[in-house]
């Protein structure tokens, strides 16, 4: 008990800053796994009969979803960065 101010001290004082970290690496994670999806749903419209309805050419990928999402990953990796310099 802390005589000054007659508080306890806080019984986890990091767990907020660790269930930071585990969210951002969640959001990255579950941002990774979806773009590796939607790469192989891609590829699988573009092979047999589904080629014409596809709606990309095959040699380029662009799309404003994967765009966004590649931006948002490299945000959680600065941010995941970011928590763990602090807590260190």
């Amino acid at each position: 008990m802390d005589l000054a101010t007659g508080t306890k001290s806080p019984y986890l004082p990091h767990a907020p800053a660790y269930l930071g970290l585990a969210l951002i690496a969640a959001g990255v994670l579950g941002l990774t796994l979806s773009i590796w999806q939607y790469r192989w749903t891609l590829r699988y419209l573009w092979s047999g009969s589904f080629s014409s309805i596809a709606g990309m050419k095959e040699g380029g990928m662009q799309s404003a979803a994967l765009a966004v999402a590649i931006l948002l990953i490299a945000i959680g990796v600065f941010a995941f960065c970011a928590v763990l310099v602090r807590l260190a």
